[in-house]
């Protein structure tokens, strides 16, 4: 069964992980390598390997460290699986896709024997639907426009970067929940975004559990 688990989500780091028993995998290191094992409670050797969907700090802070493993690389940026290329990491295969964000940017789709999952942050919009409907669907809300004051510093970096709730659920919408059996909310904004209300909302427009963490 596959599983998700949100250790630290947001502008201040974002680590996560996904597992169907069998195989471990990070995705993200926007943490120190210390704050990893704290947050997981694992040695680093209990993962297999390391997904990273772009290269801002909250997203890769501990990349430097997680290169290379026994020889062998222990990290992948999303641009490395691009053109139709995908990595098996022994029983998951896993899967890189171009999201629009200030700087190159990619989701990941990730597949065990039975199960599915989507998982895509830092993006203004999701390129298209999906041609499966994923058993977990982990996806950006970062901000409601009615939390965004007038006087917002940089708006840019928030609507031209970021996925608003919105958005999210227009794009859930867009997409076959058939096989979904949990929704996960995503890098949601401190300041212009609410954790109940989003998860609230998600929930209602889908009908499919929704969840959401905000750091460990």
């Amino acid at each position: 069964m596959l599983k998700f688990i949100p250790y630290a989500s947001g502008s201040t780091g974002n680590l996560y992980e996904v597992t169907d028993g069998k195989t471990r995998i990070l995705l993200e290191c926007g943490v120190p390598v210390t704050e990893i094992q704290r947050l997981t409670n694992y040695s680093l050797d209990k993962f297999d390997h390391c997904f990273v969907s772009h290269k801002h700090k909250d997203h890769n802070h501990a990349a430097s460290k997680l290169i290379e493993r026994n020889g062998h690389i222990w990290l992948t940026y999303g641009e490395c699986l691009t053109g139709g290329n995908a990595s098996w990491i022994n029983s998951m295969l896993v899967e890189a896709f171009a999201v629009p964000h200030s700087i190159p940017c990619f989701g990941f789709i990730i597949k065990s024997v039975a199960e599915s999952m989507v998982f895509m942050t830092d993006l203004s919009y999701c390129p298209a639907p999906f041609a499966f409907s994923p058993t977990i669907f982990a996806l950006e809300c970062n901000y409601a426009n009615d939390l965004i004051p007038a006087d917002c510093e940089r708006p840019e970096s928030v609507f031209g970067a970021h996925m608003s709730i919105n958005t999210c659920i227009e794009t859930l919408q867009a997409n076959d929940l058939s096989n979904t059996r949990e929704i996960w909310l995503l890098h949601i904004s401190e300041s212009h975004g609410d954790r109940d209300r989003f998860v609230r909302e998600v929930q209602q427009a889908t009908g499919v559990p929704t969840y959401a963490r905000i750091y460990g």
